[in-house]
């Protein structure tokens, strides 16, 4: 099996990221990007992308309502990509209902195959690099891949909220940073 690894997107990765949100877009996904809004811009700009990533990690600064956030790539050693995600350092505003600190995405024809689990396990390592005790994780209730993942984490159930769409709510998860991190080594 192949190594894979986070890291924040950079031109070297341009054509395979373009790819996979081409086929985020082919996939017909009632909310393609949720938790990853940045990655629509790939389509019109790139280097715009990159240039809001970059921003994006310091945007309290112009925007002090704003969490500032990383975004990471899900990446194996050839260069391939397997989803994306960006972890927010704190929750500010809506973030505390809905959002959370990280958002995440599996790309189409990677789905179901236990990167989800993966990747949020390795996003819990920079959620722990920056401090965060608890990740609070949020998915639309009609979200069963995405629930299953946060549930197999040690954390607890919150709620159950109105989510940002009309009709539909969305879970609300605690997971511990810590003990997960904890446990993942003792089962390495």
């Amino acid at each position: 099996m192949k190594k894979l690894y986070l890291k924040e997107p950079t031109m070297e990765e341009k054509k395979e990221i373009k790819e996979m949100v081409e086929e985020f877009f082919k996939a017909n996904d009632e909310y393609p990007f949720e938790g990853v809004s940045n990655f629509k811009k790939v389509q019109t700009s790139y280097e715009e992308f990159l240039e809001e990533v970059t921003l994006n990690k310091h945007i309290d600064r112009i925007k002090p309502d704003f969490a500032n956030q990383t975004t990471y790539i899900l990446i194996d050693e050839d260069g391939h990509i397997y989803g994306c995600a960006n972890v927010r350092h704190e929750l500010k505003g809506k973030l505390y209902e809905i959002g959370g600190n990280v958002g995440y995405a599996i790309r189409p024809s990677e789905r179901h195959k236990g990167y989800g689990t993966l990747q949020l396990r390795l996003l819990l390592e920079k959620m722990n690099e920056l401090g965060i005790e608890n990740a609070l994780v949020t998915c639309r209730e009609n979200n069963i891949a995405s629930k299953k993942t946060m549930e197999s984490f040690i954390g607890n159930s919150l709620s159950l909220v109105p989510s940002m769409y009309e009709g539909i709510m969305e879970y609300r998860y605690l997971i511990d940073v810590k003990e997960n991190i904890k446990s993942n080594n003792k089962n390495k």
